[in-house]
């Protein structure tokens, strides 16, 4: 996993796992710790996500992204800090309380997130698992076009 190095020289890696049975995990790691966030299909996150993204990399900012995770809602914020830097941070959205804040380059942040959600999707994202649901063809299943949207979008193949 590629690391990010953070303005008071922390590293921060992206990565996204894909489980079974409508479940995934965004993972982000700081240093030695790690804070992961579960992605249920019954509160699909993706294309919320390829919007947040697009906020950060066209520099609409502030920008913020709930995710529930079935029972616990995961904020991630993003404030402009300067120029180039943002400042990153992982709440709880009911209580504020914050479990990690960081502040790190605008673009090296948006093209490590791009680069491992792009990964995730061409590498490992199975439609078939993405829900508890059987098809009886790709051409039913409406998670495969969930992966083709993502990477039409981002002008990648499809492998």
């Amino acid at each position: 996993m590629k690391m990010l190095q953070t303005q008071n020289q922390q590293k921060l890696g992206i990565h996204f796992v894909m489980f079974q049975h409508g479940w995934a995990q965004l993972q982000f790691h700081l240093n030695e710790e790690k804070y992961l966030i579960d992605l249920s299909d019954v509160f699909d996150p993706f294309e919320d996500l390829m919007s947040w993204l697009a906020d950060i990399s066209s520099n609409r900012l502030p920008t913020q992204i709930k995710i529930n995770e079935e029972g616990f809602i995961s904020l991630l914020h993003i404030d402009k800090y300067d120029d180039k830097q943002i400042q990153f941070s992982i709440q709880n959205a009911e209580n504020n309380e914050i479990f990690m804040k960081i502040i790190c380059c605008q673009a090296a942040f948006a093209q490590q997130f791009r680069a491992e959600f792009i990964r995730f999707f061409q590498e490992d994202f199975d439609p078939n698992h993405w829900g508890n649901r059987s098809f009886d063809s790709d051409e039913d299943n409406v998670y495969c076009d969930l992966k083709n949207i993502v990477l039409t979008h981002y002008q990648v193949k499809n492998t």
